[in-house]
């Protein structure tokens, strides 16, 4: 891909050119091949209120969530808009995934039970379980597990040992995809 002044994530501190090509090889046929980038939403900081995630990632359409923790590189793309309604919901969609960078493997969603991301004012990004920012309304930890426990992606675990529990995360930067009129 061509590098364009605005692709943010050529100034990503989480991914090195390996990464980034690893991720590519992923997106790029969700776009059938047209050019894009990625302009940088969200980036963890000092603030780590889902509040912060929802104000700046709320209605952008397609966005891809990158995150590390300790020596792992792990993140969900999804074609569902991020919303902040009252109560819980449940959204289903083809298209979304979850993936591991560190084991340079992608996880499509395989569940029939209808719920690709679930949307909430208090969470952030949540790929229903297997990747999902909800503890104590802070962007601080995820939870992560797998299908073995009831959920929707993989029966792998993407990062940890699968075992459901809280995963410090270090860094957490959210794109939105802009096409490249040519």
């Amino acid at each position: 891909i061509e590098k364009v002044k605005t692709d943010y994530i050529n100034e990503s501190i989480i991914l090195n050119d390996k990464d980034k090509n690893i991720l590519y090889t992923w997106l790029n046929p969700l776009f059938n091949n047209k050019k894009f980038y990625l302009k940088l939403l969200y980036r963890r900081g000092n603030d780590m209120s889902v509040e912060t995630f929802h104000k700046k990632c709320d209605n952008k359409g397609q966005t891809i969530l990158i995150c590390k923790s300790k020596e792992e590189k792990f993140g969900g793309y999804t074609n569902i808009n991020w919303e902040s309604p009252n109560n819980f919901r449940n959204v289903y969609k083809d298209g979304p995934f979850i993936f591991s960078i560190s084991k340079n493997k992608k996880y499509d969603y395989s569940n029939k039970s209808k719920h690709s991301v679930q949307i909430n004012k208090d969470h952030g990004p949540d790929f229903y379980w297997d990747l999902d920012f909800n503890v104590q309304n802070q962007m601080k930890v995820c939870y992560c597990s797998t299908k073995k426990y009831g959920y929707s992606y993989s029966e792998e675990a993407i990062i940890g040992d699968g075992s459901f529990k809280q995963i410090e995360v270090d860094e957490i930067k959210v794109f939105e995809f802009k096409i490249i009129n040519q």
